[in-house]
């Protein structure tokens, strides 16, 4: 044909094509190793290729190899780009090695635009790949500013959350009904506040380090704060102890840990994928 003019021939171990620009479509028929070939358009990674008798597919563009100067089928010359001829670059097959049919999210080979994947130096093909992000803990980075404060809120209800004139009691002997009833002795018995800081402390461990639940850490931050502040509140209505003692001087540093670090957590949790 009298427009037909070849920039490129097929690499020596064949080419997959595709009737569109579009990874989940099925592919088209394979061309031959060495074929002629003609770059009609280019769009990222994609080029649409035109054959002697007027054939055209998708291909990798980047598989190509170049048999004119680029600017003998357009008007400007392809602009050059790392390990590649213009335009982004998927991931490079060896020549010689099968074709891939499998990849990261079920998409075969090449790559489509957009995937997010970055090739680690030195490493070539799906083998080298790898979601770009944190590493560790079986690809989960803990984050440990959460961590550290889940360790703290689950110390917490273990010291000192009442005390007046060396009479001291940790969450493990005040009954949680204290948090609605003021007139709850301290040390009866039933289900402690311990319990509820406990269970916050691990809503906050379990966000920090499981994928997409930075809202349980966040949730976990929200419990123990709220236990603190209901405690203090509780405890500003019994005050009527001789001397009228200040309210924080009843108030023992197990309360404190566990508002504070409730509300770092809060504040430090970061939402993760």
């Amino acid at each position: 044909m009298s427009d037909f003019s070849a920039t490129h021939v097929v690499p020596s171990d064949g080419l997959s094509t595709w009737p569109n620009p579009d990874m989940t479509q099925p592919e088209g028929p394979r061309l031959d190793p060495g074929l002629p070939v003609q770059l009609a358009e280019q769009r990222g990674a994609w080029g649409r290729v035109m054959c002697s008798n007027g054939w055209e597919a998708w291909v990798d563009v980047n598989r190509l190899v170049p048999n004119a100067p680029p600017h003998a089928y357009g008007t400007q010359p392809l602009a050059p780009a790392p390990g590649g001829y213009g335009g982004p670059q998927p991931m490079q097959q060896p020549y010689g090695a099968p074709p891939v049919t499998g990849g990261p999210g079920g998409y075969g080979y090449p790559p489509p635009p957009g995937m997010g994947y970055q090739q680690p130096p030195g490493q070539q093909g799906w083998r080298g790949m790898q979601r770009g992000g944190g590493q560790g803990m079986g690809g989960v980075r803990p984050q440990w500013g959460p961590i550290i404060s889940a360790v703290i809120i689950l110390v917490a209800p273990f010291l000192t959350w009442f005390g007046y004139r060396g009479v001291d009691f940790s969450a493990m002997r005040i009954s949680a009904e204290f948090l609605f009833n003021h007139r709850t002795p301290n040390g009866s018995a039933g289900f402690a506040i311990g319990y509820l800081v406990i269970v916050a402390a691990v809503l906050v461990l379990a966000g920090s380090v499981i994928p997409n639940a930075s809202w349980v850490a966040r949730a976990g931050g929200i419990l123990a704060m709220v236990i603190a502040a209901d405690f203090v509140f509780q405890t500003n209505r019994i005050n009527n102890f001789p001397g009228h003692p200040s309210l924080f001087s009843l108030i023992g540093v197990g309360v404190y840990l566990s508002f504070f670090s409730g509300l770092s957590a809060l504040t430090s949790i970061r939402k993760r994928r």
